[in-house]
């Protein structure tokens, strides 16, 4: 299946199967639910905030990027077992991304249902 955006860009039309969506829903349910845990441990949230200040210093935006895509900066001189680890460093900051992403899109969609008047949706 076409990427979204890509598509997009052509002007064609995405269609998503219902089995698909419900897994997306899920899977984002899953994540805000993890972000929520990390947010609700002040001490946890704080390592976690220091660490994403710390990689986005040592590596800047375009590095944290090249994270977010699942690879490893480009500017990384590093042997092949450094940069192994550095692999590692890129899982977890792409994880926490997902997951701050995921909660707030939930966030958006809630406050858009309420101003719709609708209330919120209960989670399957």
């Amino acid at each position: 299946m076409a990427h979204p955006v890509a598509a997009a860009a052509r002007g064609s039309v995405v269609v998503v199967s219902p089995r698909r969506s419900r897994r997306r829903n899920w899977l984002g349910g899953v994540r805000c639910d993890a972000w929520a845990a990390l947010r609700a441990d002040a001490k946890l949230a704080g390592e976690f905030d220091r660490f994403l200040a710390a990689t986005e210093a040592r590596f800047g935006a375009k590095g944290m990027r090249a994270f977010a895509r699942g690879g490893v900066p480009e500017e990384a001189k590093l042997a092949p077992a450094a940069r192994a680890g550095l692999a590692q460093v890129g899982r977890a900051v792409r994880a926490l991304r997902v997951a701050e992403r995921a909660a707030a899109g939930e966030a958006r969609r809630l406050a858009a249902t309420r101003r719709a008047g609708q209330g919120p949706r209960a989670k399957m």
